[in-house]
């Protein structure tokens, strides 16, 4: 636009002649600024209209409200299992731990050397008893030679000089030893682990 003008008004002193006219027509002196602007293109621009915004529904809001299911908590074998099986499951329990820490006790006897000194006398005694008893048959005799060269042997082996029968703890833990043991053999906690410990060294 600025170049047109420029041209316009350099040439505004020429003689100027219409290019669109006949050349016999009369020519102007100044070129008619408005007739010119006939030529000049216009660009309209048609501007679409903005869509309107969508309206957005506000969100309703949300009330938490947090409550303790009936049997909140941590699940127990109560929820699965009828009460005389929930019983049953507790005993069981109960006697499988009483049973872990019976057989912890008694390795620690057997791996003790005054524990084992204390079992090996015992069994050697009791073993001695029952071979000069002489309400024995010939297989209880020949039971009782054999546990008696069994306990022998392991003093032995272990270098362990065995404890006189008439000591006290040897003397009650042969009397726990026997076909009919005492009541404090089962009362006893240190007694019966040392006859669990017995039993099961006297195991081949």
């Amino acid at each position: 636009m600025l170049t047109i003008i420029a041209l316009l008004t350099t040439f505004a002193a020429s003689t100027w002649a219409d290019p669109f006219a006949p050349a016999d027509d009369v020519r102007w002196t100044v070129p008619p600024i408005d007739r010119w602007a006939s030529y000049w293109p216009t660009h309209t621009a048609s501007k679409a209209p903005a869509p309107a915004p969508i309206p957005q529904a506000k969100p309703a809001p949300i009330e938490l409200h947090y409550t303790d299911p009936p049997h909140a908590g941590r699940l127990t074998t109560a929820d699965f299992l009828s009460q005389a099986e929930a019983e049953k499951i507790h005993t069981l329990a109960t006697e499988l731990a009483a049973d872990l820490v019976t057989t912890s006790a008694t390795d620690a006897v057997i791996f003790s050397r005054a524990g084992q000194r204390i079992v090996l006398s015992a069994m050697l005694c009791d073993a001695s008893q029952r071979l000069i008893d002489p309400r024995a048959a010939g297989q209880a005799r020949r039971r009782a030679a054999h546990d008696l060269d069994q306990a022998r042997e392991r003093l032995a082996v272990l270098g362990i000089e065995a404890l006189a029968c008439d000591a006290y703890p040897v003397a009650r833990l042969v009397g726990c030893l026997g076909i009919v043991p005492a009541a404090e053999c089962t009362s006893n906690p240190e007694l019966a682990v040392q006859v669990h410990a017995a039993e099961k060294l006297a195991t081949p």
